[in-house]
C-alpha cells in the first residue's frame, strides 16, 4: 500500500500499546477488551443499493467511516486514487489498518478469508460450518500478521485477529460468536440468507467486494495505488485540507445508530464540506450518503461573471432553471424576478402565507435575499423551511434557492447576522434524504469586482 500511517499516529499507538495483548493466548490471562467491534450492521444488501444509485468516478477522492468495514466495498466501483478512513474510536481505526495491511499480504481471497479467521479455507469447500467450527489456529494467526513491518500495528493486528481465533462456533446461526459486545458479535462466512442474523457481518465471501476472485484482485490493486489515510476523529471535525480532486464520495455508513452525536456529526461534515469545497471556485462533484440515507450529490460550480452586476447574473442562473417553466416564486417581501426569468407562468406570492393546493407549478423559486426587517417564518425557522422544502418537492421536482452569502466579506458583522447561511438552507435536506434521492447544484452568483456575494442552491428531486 502507498501509505497507511494514520494522522494523529501518536495518540493511536500509545492507546494500542496500553491495551496490547499477550504474545500467545491460549492459556495467558485474559487481557482488557478494546472497545472494539469485529462486524457490521450496514446490511450488505444495503450496501450494495447505494452503490448502485449512486454516480460512479474513478481516480477521486472517498472519505468513510472505518466502522465495520463496509467501506471496502466502494473501492471497486469508484477506484479513487485516495481514502481518507475515520472514525471516532482509536481501536477501530487500528482494527481498520489491520485489515487493510491483511489485504495487502493477502495475495488471494482465499489466502485473506484464511488469515481473516485464522482457519485453513478452501474455497471449493461447500461445507461452511466445518470451516467455521475449526479451532482457531494460532500458527495460522502468527503467519498472517507477520509480514506487517509496523511493530505496534502488528502488536494490535494481533490482538484483533484473536478475537476472531478464538471465537465459539454457533450451530444455529452458523456463525463464530465473538467474546466481545454485542454491537456485531456474529461473524460468518456469508450472508443473512443461510441463517445468520441480517447486518452482523462486513465480510460476505459471495458478495461486495469478495464477491469473487477478480472483485477481491481488483480491489487489493486500487488499494495498493492508492493513497491511504487513517484519523481518530470526530467525523464533523476532520480536515479537508489535502482533500483534493474533481470528484469527493462521502460514505457515512450507520453512524447515527452507534452514538447520541452521530447524527449531528454526519450532518456537520456535510454542510462543511459544501462549505469547504465551495470556497475553492472549482468544478467538484461531492456525493454524500450513509445506510440511512439515499445517495445524494451537489455538483459545486466555479464562479463565472456573466452579467455587470450581481442581480443580473443572479437572474441568470436562476432562470436557466425556470425558463419557459411555470414557475411558483416565493418572496419575503416586494424583491422578486418576474419577467427576468421568462416563465411560461409565474405565481408571486409572500413565501410566509400558505400555497394555494390547487395551484399546479414546476419550479419554485424562493428568494432569501436580505431578510432584515422581512421575517418570513412564523415560528422556529428550521421547521419551516422543512416543511417549505417538503412542500415543494412533494408538487414539484426542483427548488431554487438564491441567498446572500455569508462568507462574502463584502458583509460587515452587522449584515451577516442577519443572513440566513448555507448551513440554514441545507439543514432541512436532511429529513429528505432518507426518503427521496436528491441532486444539488450550488453555485455563486458574482458581479464586476464581486465574486462571493450570492449563492444560488438548486434542488431537484431525482
Amino acid at each position: 500500500m502507498r501509505s497507511h500511517a494514520p494522522i494523529l499516529s501518536l495518540t493511536v499507538t500509545l492507546i494500542v500499546t496500553a491495551l496490547m495483548a499477550p504474545d500467545t493466548y491460549a492459556d495467558a490471562p485474559r487481557p482488557r477488551q478494546r472497545d472494539l467491534y469485529l462486524a457490521s450492521r450496514d446490511e450488505i444488501r444495503a450496501v450494495l443499493r447505494i452503490i448502485d444509485e449512486s454516480p460512479k468516478s474513478r481516480g477521486g477522492s472517498f472519505i468513510g467511516i472505518v466502522g465495520g468495514l463496509a467501506f471496502l466495498n466502494f473501492v471497486e466501483p469508484l477506484a479513487p486514487s485516495e481514502l481518507l478512513l475515520v472514525d471516532l474510536n482509536p481501536a477501530q481505526v487500528e482494527y481498520g489498518r489491520c485489515v487493510v495491511a491483511l489485504i495487502e499480504h493477502s495475495p488471494d481471497r482465499t489466502a485473506f478469508v484464511s488469515a481473516f479467521f485464522s482457519r485453513p479455507f478452501r474455497p471449493d469447500a461447500s461445507d461452511e460450518a466445518a470451516f467455521l467450527a475449526q479451532p482457531g489456529d494460532e500458527a495460522l494467526l502468527d503467519a498472517s500478521v507477520e509480514p506487517i513491518q509496523d511493530r505496534a500495528l502488528r502488536a494490535s493486528c494481533r490482538e484483533d485477529l484473536a478475537l476472531i481465533a478464538r471465537a465459539t462456533y454457533d450451530a444455529t446461526t452458523n456463525a463464530l460468536v465473538v467474546e466481545r459486545n454485542s454491537n456485531g458479535k456474529y461473524l460468518q462466512l456469508r450472508g443473512p440468507e443461510r441463517g445468520m442474523p441480517i447486518g452482523y457481518n462486513f465480510l460476505y465471501y459471495g458478495r461486495g467486494w469478495l464477491a469473487s476472485d477478480e472483485s477481491y484482485a481488483r480491489t487489493r490493486t486500487i488499494l495498493g495505488q492508492a493513497r491511504v489515510r487513517f484519523l481518530a476523529s470526530d467525523i464533523g471535525a476532520v480536515p479537508l485540507d489535502e482533500v483534493r480532486g474533481r470528484h469527493v464520495f462521502f460514505w457515512g455508513t450507520n453512524l447515527a445508530t452507534w452514538y447520541r452525536e452521530g447524527k449531528e456529526g454526519y450532518q456537520r461534515f456535510v454542510i462543511r464540506a459544501h462549505e469547504e469545497l465551495a470556497a475553492r471556485n472549482q468544478h467538484i462533484l461531492f456525493v454524500f450518503t450513509s445506510t440511512y440515507r439515499r445517495p445524494a450529490w451537489t455538483e459545486l460550480l466555479p464562479f463565472e461573471q456573466l452579467g455587470a452586476g450581481v442581480h443580473l447574473d443572479a437572474s441568470a442562473k436562476v432562470r436557466k432553471y425556470a425558463q419557459a417553466k411555470r414557475v411558483l416564486e416565493l418572496i419575503p417581501g416586494k424583491a422578486y424576478f418576474g419577467r427576468e426569468l421568462r416563465a411560461a407562468d409565474i405565481v408571486v406570492q409572500n413565501a410566509a402565507q400558505p400555497v394555494d393546493p390547487a395551484l399546479s407549478f414546476d419550479v419554485a423559486v424562493l428568494h432569501i435575499l436580505n431578510n432584515s426587517g422581512m421575517r418570513w417564518w412564523q415560528a422556529e425557522r428550521d421547521a419551516e423551511f422543512r416543511a417549505l422544502y417538503e412542500l415543494v418537492l412533494s408538487r414539484a421536482s426542483q427548488v431554487v434557492i438564491l441567498e446572500h452569502n455569508a462568507r462574502s466579506p463584502d458583509f460587515d458583522d452587522k449584515e451577516r447576522a442577519r443572513m440566513v447561511g448555507l448551513d440554514a438552507l441545507l439543514e432541512p435536506l436532511f429529513p429528505l434524504l432518507a426518503k427521496r434521492r436528491l441532486a444539488l447544484t450550488l453555485e455563486p452568483a458574482v458581479g464586476h469586482q464581486d465574486q462571493a456575494r450570492n449563492l444560488v442552491l438548486h434542488v431537484k428531486r431525482l
